[in-house]
């Protein structure tokens, strides 16, 4: 488990922070594999079994699902002063949550909602 920041807008996610065993591939290109794909689309991602994807990133053998989920920032640098919480803030996109798992279907959309909710309540940029 662990996050891909973001390098280089629309092109590079580097690893960090990451708990557990380093086996995660060290940078991901922009649309490629799952972390890629949630970068690019904004969308989280959710693999029940990642030996149907095509477009796979193998970082770890054991890795049999998988969920990624995109971690906005308001904008710094914002034309338009905007208050904490306030939903029409510019967000920009600064990491995605990756979580493997040992077993097919480990992930669902309630997981999706659970870790999105403790993003919004922890991540503070």
């Amino acid at each position: 488990m662990g996050f891909y920041t973001v390098r280089t807008p629309g092109e590079l996610l580097q690893v960090g922070p990451y708990q557990g065993e380093m086996l995660a591939c060290g940078g991901i290109p922009w649309g490629k594999g799952v972390c890629g794909t949630a970068a690019a689309t904004g969308e989280t991602q959710i693999i029940r079994d990642v030996r149907e994807l095509q477009n796979y990133i193998a970082c770890d053998e054991d890795t049999l699902s998988e969920i990624v989920i995109p971690v906005y920032a308001t904008a710094f640098h914002s034309e338009t002063p905007t208050s904490p919480g306030d939903a029409s803030a510019p967000k920009k996109l600064i990491a995605v949550l990756d979580i493997d798992c040992d077993a097919v279907g480990a992930v669902d959309e309630e997981d999706a909602i659970n870790l999105k909710a403790l993003l919004e309540k922890f991540i503070i940029v």
